[in-house]
């Protein structure tokens, strides 16, 4: 079974949040996504799917051109 790559559940729930809706729906659809995914790859089992979201106002939005500089100028300084 392939999971969920990390960008994949950024990308799904980075879309909820530009359309406006609560982080409880963007759990909820991450969730049925990943549901949807075991079914595929797996039939009827799937195991535990956990999953938080938690919208973050206090940092710049990722979608600003200041937050892309932010975050380039971060990981420089990790490497």
């Amino acid at each position: 079974m392939a999971p969920c790559s990390s960008q994949e559940a950024v990308d799904i729930v980075g879309a909820i949040y530009r359309a406006g809706k609560p982080a409880k729906a963007a759990c909820t659809t991450l969730i049925a996504h990943s549901a949807l995914r075991w079914r595929r790859e797996e039939g009827n089992y799937r195991d535990d799917i956990t999953a938080i979201v938690v919208y973050l106002p206090c940092l710049p939005h990722m979608d600003a051109p200041e937050a892309a500089s932010h975050t380039i100028a971060a990981e420089a300084e990790m490497a």
